[in-house]
């Protein structure tokens, strides 16, 4: 019999959005279409400039007809401020960053058997739920039924607390929670896709970039890469024995030559697997690959697509 999990963290961003012109100003700012502004819609996308690279991710929910929260566990909120607040014109709108308290990652049984553990109403993909000082939702990983939570104040995060000790959930490590990521092939921003990557060489697009909202910040350069373009470069899993290295790590060829980067990295027994961001053609070509001082990867499999290169 499965049983729920845990991994407790401290959020990154938790922003709110606030007065008449939010949702216009946040859909066009916002590279997914958060249309028709629906109260209780949640939706995952990024925070792109104007050359379309990747400056944060997160998830937006429509609380109300103008009102957002803006969340996200990786990605600071003083970036993603200063980001909007650069692009505020003469739009009424009120940007306010929220006190940051817990956020917790549940899995391992059913989504609504989590909502039923929390004591709250079980929300649909795509939506989100608000009771008793926590946020929450299912999460991007819902091959896996990972249900994302966050709170709004001490006594939320106290209340989760309880819930772990008393019900007995078993709390897994952060090496643990991003192996499970790694494998449900969600990339990890800003440190595996960010500020030097295109959405389309992080496996972004179309899940998190839309193709048919119309006009967005970045918009034509994710639209032309996807139309009329290929990435030259990819996200890998990489994988191979030996010590954890030292990151981020270039990752070359035999002769030496610099083709990536391995920007994450997560121990296993004898062994590490990680992310790296790769230049394609070296990876088509069945070339070996190696880290410093000749550490040869052992295993490349493509982030998105889940298939093995080796």
């Amino acid at each position: 019999m499965k049983s729920p999990f845990v991994y407790q963290y401290v959020p990154a961003a938790c922003l709110k959005v606030t007065d008449e012109d939010s949702a216009d100003f946040l859909q066009s700012q916002f590279s997914n279409d958060l249309r028709p502004f629906r109260a209780g819609q949640c939706t995952y996308g990024l925070w792109l400039d104007n050359k379309g690279k990747v400056c944060a991710d997160s998830y937006v929910l429509c609380s109300g007809e103008e009102e957002f929260y803006v969340l996200s566990k990786y990605s600071s909120a003083s970036l993603i401020q200063e980001k909007l607040e650069s692009h505020i014109i003469a739009d009424e709108v009120v940007l306010e960053a929220l006190p940051l308290f817990g956020g917790a990652l549940f899995g391992g049984v059913e989504p609504s058997e989590i909502y039923k553990l929390l004591g709250v109403a079980s929300v649909e993909l795509g939506c989100f739920g608000e009771a008793n000082g926590l946020l929450y939702f299912s999460s991007l990983w819902a091959d896996v039924g990972i249900v994302e939570v966050f709170c709004l104040s001490g006594q939320a995060q106290a209340r989760i607390d309880d819930i772990v000790s008393i019900q007995k959930v078993s709390e897994v490590s952060e090496n643990w929670i991003h192996r499970l990521r790694v494998g449900s092939g969600v990339p990890l921003v800003p440190a595996e896709v960010g500020p030097s990557d295109l959405p389309g060489e992080g496996a972004l697009v179309p899940a998190a970039a839309s193709l048919t909202k119309g006009c967005y910040l970045g918009q034509e350069v994710v639209a032309r890469m996807y139309n009329v373009g290929r990435p030259q470069r990819a996200l890998y899993q990489l994988k191979s024995s030996g010590a954890t290295p030292n990151m981020p790590a270039p990752i070359m060829t035999e002769v030496g030559k610099v083709v990536g980067e391995l920007r994450t990295v997560y121990a296993e027994k004898g062994s590490w697997s990680g992310v790296g961001m790769v230049k394609k053609r070296f990876i088509e070509s069945g070339e070996t690959l190696y880290l410093e001082d000749e550490i040869a990867i052992e295993s490349i499999t493509d982030f998105a697509a889940d298939q093995r290169l080796d």
